[in-house]
């Protein structure tokens, strides 16, 4: 059972490990729909990273991910932050 929460199918058919999608999307520019139907687009980051250390919001809550408008952006788009889990469909911008 541990193995379906690690699996996330993508774009109708596709399916990515966690660590894959990390790999192939953080930092880069992309275009995501979440589950709710939310389509945003940005630079894909990890939230609890050490840049963010002056942004509790994005700091302290660590496992989530968020996008920037820029590559050095402190604020992500929308105010959102996001797990893993609730990316529907995602591709390169």
């Amino acid at each position: 059972m541990g193995l379906l929460l690690s699996l996330i199918k993508f774009n109708g058919g596709n399916y990515m490990r966690k660590a894959e999608f990390e790999q192939k999307y953080l930092g880069k520019k992309v275009q995501i729909e979440l589950f709710d139907g939310d389509i945003l687009t940005g630079f894909l980051q990890k939230t609890g990273a050490e840049r963010f250390r002056n942004n509790p919001d994005l700091y302290l809550r660590r496992g989530f991910y968020c996008l920037t408008e820029t590559l050095e952006s402190q604020d992500c788009v929308n105010f959102l932050i996001f797990r893993f889990s609730h990316v529907q469909k995602i591709k390169f911008v």
